[in-house]
């Protein structure tokens, strides 16, 4: 199977590339840090894409390319549309005209989180632009007459550059304050590592090659409940760091709107490609041990 990778250089599509490297013919594609075997494509540009899919003729594309940090999307609309949404929109036409499957990443912020567990038919609600511009790609992929399967994920983490790559792991930097410093405590987050939704493709792909049809819609997630307070705490134990000076803070964080409690329902994925998910408490403290001072 012919695969091709978008979003390859950040942290979800790094796992993509580690999961299916050797084993299939892969191409795998950034905008930016792309080093070997990464190849930079401007997804903004149709022109590109549509060369690269005729080229590379593609059974299966991994859209995991996106601008995910919801106070960004919310102040740069334009910017936010270019990549959540015309990306998706010339990437699923190309799609069609190879006859290629598209996995398309989206994520738990296109509901707004007053009613968890959302199952893959629940109906979506985002709260702010991040949220909107994503279901926004969702719904361009799903009516492009492409073979699609949105696959929604929650917040990530896993072996990142550096600690600002993920909204989890930048927690971290809390622990290095010296003076009271209030964390979040009124989000509950399902932290899921994206090794963890890469084994859930790869066994998304070996359905494809099976001649399975995928849903058109499936969730992945984490299964362990944290606010970032409480991250932060888990964190401290596993680094042996203090965490005296953080202070849970139990009303709705600042900047662009986040819901509450968003947790995905993902059973469906789990009775087509089970995966033994990795537990926060163990992982989290070697992933970000070697940037804290």
């Amino acid at each position: 199977m012919r695969i091709l990778i978008t979003g390859a250089s950040g942290l979800l599509g790094r796992a993509f590339v580690r999961q299916f490297e050797g084993d299939y013919e892969l191409y795998a594609t950034g905008f930016s840090r792309c080093v070997p075997p990464v190849q930079r494509l401007d997804l903004r540009r149709q022109d590109e894409v549509v060369a690269l899919v005729e080229t590379f003729q593609p059974q299966l594309i991994i859209h995991a390319a996106a601008e995910r940090r919801p106070d960004i999307c919310e102040n740069d609309r334009d910017a936010t549309d270019a990549l959540n949404v015309s990306a998706v929109t010339f990437l699923a036409a190309a799609a069609r005209e190879a006859g290629a499957v598209l996995v398309c990443l989206s994520t738990d912020y296109v509901f707004d989180g007053t009613s968890p567990p959302y199952a893959v038919d629940a109906k979506p609600n985002p709260l702010n632009y991040y949220g909107e511009s994503k279901r926004a790609g969702e719904i361009a992929a799903l009516e492009s007459g492409a073979e699609v399967c949105v696959l929604r994920v929650p917040i990530l983490y896993g072996p990142v550059k550096s600690l600002d790559e993920s909204a989890v792991t930048i927690i971290a930097r809390f622990l290095e304050q010296n003076e009271e410093t209030a964390v979040d405590h009124w989000a509950v987050r399902y932290p899921t590592h994206v090794d963890d939704v890469a084994v859930a493709v790869r066994g998304v792909a070996d359905l494809l090659e099976q001649g399975e049809r995928l849903p058109e819609i499936l969730h992945f997630s984490g299964n362990e409940a944290y606010t970032k307070f409480e991250m932060a705490n888990i964190i401290a134990e596993a680094c042996g760091l203090s965490s005296v000076h953080l202070r849970a803070d139990s009303t709705p964080a600042e900047g662009a709107p986040r819901p509450s409690n968003c947790h995905l329902d993902d059973s469906l994925l789990a009775k087509l490609a089970p995966v033994q998910k990795r537990v926060f408490r163990e992982e989290i403290g070697g992933l970000v041990k070697p940037f804290l001072k």
